[in-house]
């Protein structure tokens, strides 16, 4: 069992020694207890709520197509920088994310 699911395992032990029932987490770790077998399965219950929520959203709380939450929201990625130093070291600021480009600016003279 992984860190995460014993951490979940000893929250969950109570004087019945019953596992919660309720967890608000992260998608990472969402995703490590699902691996460890240690969420219900509430993709029934949870279907009526889908279309409330972003694709991207959605496949957070259901790894591997089994839907173990409810999205709490989402938030956009972005990124900021600074234009004074993009134009000094000849850096063009992409106009979307690109991940095939990679990442780093090189050597920028100081």
């Amino acid at each position: 069992m992984s860190k995460s699911g014993i951490r979940l395992e000893a929250a969950g032990r109570g004087e019945r020694g019953h596992a919660l029932c309720l967890s608000k987490t992260d998608g990472m770790n969402l995703a490590n207890f699902a691996a460890d077998g240690l969420l219900t399965d509430i993709s029934k219950v949870a279907a009526e709520y889908k279309g409330a929520y972003t694709v991207a959203a959605w496949k957070a709380v259901s790894p591997g197509g089994t839907t173990s939450g409810i999205p709490m929201g989402s938030a956009p990625l972005f990124t900021a920088y600074r234009a004074d130093l993009f134009q000094k070291c000849g850096i063009e600021a992409p106009r979307e994310r690109n991940p095939s480009q990679g990442g780093g600016a090189g050597d920028c003279p100081q």
